[in-house]
């Protein structure tokens, strides 16, 4: 199966969601500029992850 960052996109947008407009209203568009963002900064060209998106720092949760 292959998938291009289109797709990637679309599918971001759209779990949870009857469409992208159905998301846009409910959580507005800041949320959609957030994934496209992330969808086009952390895969390279090849759609493999990026040094910077390996380099994030994770979450320590519960933080005790």
């Amino acid at each position: 199966m292959t998938a291009t960052r289109p797709d990637i996109i679309r599918s971001l947008l759209t779990v949870g969601y009857s469409s992208r407009r159905a998301e846009v209203s409910v959580v507005g568009l800041w949320r959609e500029r957030m994934l496209v963002a992330m969808a086009i900064g952390y895969p390279d060209a090849s759609l493999r992850t990026t040094s910077h998106f390996r380099n994030l720092e994770q979450a320590f949760w519960p933080p005790w």
